[in-house]
């Protein structure tokens, strides 16, 4: 494979290193700052006119990122990318330029960092029927929630560590508020069922309005705090769930990830690992070059019901009283509503919102 790798920073660095004594070559390498290697070219034209069959995309530009990605595609490049934004926000877009132009685009490190996700559900749906999946899909929320749960440490106080240790961006709204969270589970529905669905028929709560009630409801009843992304056929949101602390998610610390898929015949499987960093999503960047995610097609649309029912925690009384059946000084709890009636009944209102997980269900 002949590439040209795009992004010299942190994990264009870590590509270059895994790839630099492999059978792969990297031909030319797009960065505007680093021309510290004889590669390094600021001119994007100059890297797609190489002698190159693939791209590897590692830009924090997504603008940009799809100008480039969508050239390359329409040349006939191959193109392999860690942007999951890029990803989401163009998916049927980027299908038709590879169906036009006899390549491919792949995506491995786009969901769950440095956890072999995609290619595991790939091989996976060959053999067995994927019913639904769940997990921590994103490091810097985990990590906050962890340290405010561990140490009794406020919000701000761990977005800012978050921040300070490169965990969370300076602009934080994506980690938060659950939209990195949301492109994600986008990203594995489709190629769970090779299918399509509305992005915005994802229904999305983040982390933002967590404060010390929640804390204490949770530690009172034996629960832990994760944002976490579900997905089943009619289903897909992202929320905080509190779950029970024997729960293999709850024990998933610091910034780690963990997800877990249900199949007919396996049940559940779970993977956990690091969900960011240099290495860890180089690795998965380079599962990409090793072999392509594959059988993944567009078939259909996905039809979002979001009809899956449960009981919620809001920290205020946001809604009538016929859907309250408990309340105290923490907060309030609903009876068993769906995604969708909870979303008509909250909106945008500035509250935290956290499903009651029930394994039962």
């Amino acid at each position: 494979m002949k590439i040209g790798l795009l992004g010299y920073g942190t994990v264009g660095k870590g590509v270059y290193d895994l790839l630099l004594n492999s059978e792969h070559t990297i031909v030319k390498i797009l960065d505007n700052k680093d021309q510290s290697l004889n590669i390094i070219t600021s001119d994007f034209d100059e890297v797609i006119n190489s002698d190159i069959d693939t791209i590897i995309e590692c830009l924090p530009n997504i603008p940009v990122a799809y100008e480039y990605v969508a050239k390359a595609l329409n040349k006939g490049i191959n193109v392999i990318t860690s942007n999951k934004a890029l990803v989401a926000n163009h998916f049927e877009e980027l299908y038709e330029l590879t169906t036009k132009n006899h390549c491919y685009i792949t995506y491995e490190a786009s969901v769950a960092g440095g956890i072999p996700w995609l290619h595991a559900l790939c091989d996976l749906k060959t053999n067995d029927k994927i019913n639904s999946f769940m997990g921590i899909f994103n490091g810097t929320t985990n990590y906050i929630l962890d340290r405010m749960f561990k140490e009794n440490i406020d919000f701000d106080s761990c977005l800012n560590s978050a921040i300070e240790l490169g965990y969370a961006e300076k602009n934080f709204s994506s980690d938060v508020d659950g939209i990195d969270t949301k492109y994600k589970i986008f990203i594995t529905h489709n190629l769970i069922n090779n299918s399509i669905c509305d992005l915005d028929d994802i229904v999305c709560y983040g982390i933002r309005y967590i404060n010390s009630q929640v804390i204490d409801y949770c530690k009172a009843n034996n629960l832990s705090c994760k944002l976490i992304g579900y997905g089943d056929r009619n289903n897909l949101f992202v929320m905080p769930m509190l779950i029970s602390n024997e729960h293999i998610l709850a024990k998933t610390d610091k910034n780690n990830n963990a997800v877990i898929v249900n199949t007919k015949n396996m049940n559940d499987l779970s993977f956990i690992g690091q969900g960011a960093g240099r290495y860890p999503t180089a690795n998965a960047i380079c599962l990409d070059v090793k072999r392509p995610l594959d059988s993944i097609s567009i078939d259909s649309q996905s039809y979002i019901s979001n009809d899956y029912q449960m009981s919620y925690f809001l920290s205020e009384k946001v809604i009538d009283d016929k859907y309250i059946i408990q309340s105290n000084d923490q907060g309030y709890i609903t009876k068993k509503l769906s995604i969708k009636k909870i979303k008509e009944l909250i909106g945008d209102k500035e509250v935290f919102v956290g499903g009651i997980y029930d394994q039962s269900c």
